[in-house]
């Protein structure tokens, strides 16, 4: 990570840095209830002995379906940021274990995230699932994504003498090529 995102990192206050996660969860709320809209467009009313009539769709019925995935992403977004923030304040640590940080904020953005369906076997599965790939992302950070293994010089001109010998084969194979 760079060094500004570090410096902006801790100069916000944890409201902030909550209400702004709140606000980008939110938006992220929004797409996911845009596409239940698009993926379930036609609502279904019951009527009296079971008859299905089709309803047109109506500003009541939008808001009602985008609603909760706005309020829920806002929440588990917010929570997460928030339980972070307020971490590091407690801890005071040196920036080399920030790890810590997001596996505990993932805990209990995960324990957010599993009281949707208001069983505690699955808010603590989801606070342990989520809290750990948290914790893992943030442990591993930039050092996730693997880099070429760097070659020397000598290895270099030894790749280069095979590639031109192999160049210079198919040249005498196929002369009609041999000004490329």
């Amino acid at each position: 990570m760079s060094d500004s995102y570090n410096h902006e990192r801790f100069m916000k206050s944890c409201a902030s840095r909550a209400w702004s996660s709140m606000i980008e969860g939110g938006a992220l709320g929004f797409c996911v209830g845009t596409a239940m809209m698009a993926w379930y467009p036609d609502p279904v009313h019951y009527d009296i002995k079971n008859t299905v009539v089709a309803r047109n769709i109506g500003l009541k019925t939008a808001l009602r379906t985008m609603r909760g995935p706005i309020l829920w992403s806002a929440l588990v977004c917010g929570t997460f940021s928030g339980v972070e923030c307020i971490m590091e304040q407690l801890r005071d640590e040196t920036h080399a274990s920030t790890w810590v940080n997001s596996t505990v904020a993932g805990g209990v953005a995960g324990m957010v995230l599993g009281s949707m369906s208001r069983r505690v076997d699955v808010m603590a599965a989801s606070a342990l699932g989520v809290g750990m790939l948290t914790g893992m992302v943030d442990f591993n950070g930039s050092r996730f994504a693997t880099t070429p293994k760097r070659v020397t010089g000598l290895e270099s001109a030894a790749i280069r003498k095979q590639e031109q010998m192999a160049v210079d084969a198919l040249k005498e194979k196929y002369p009609e090529f041999k000004g490329l």
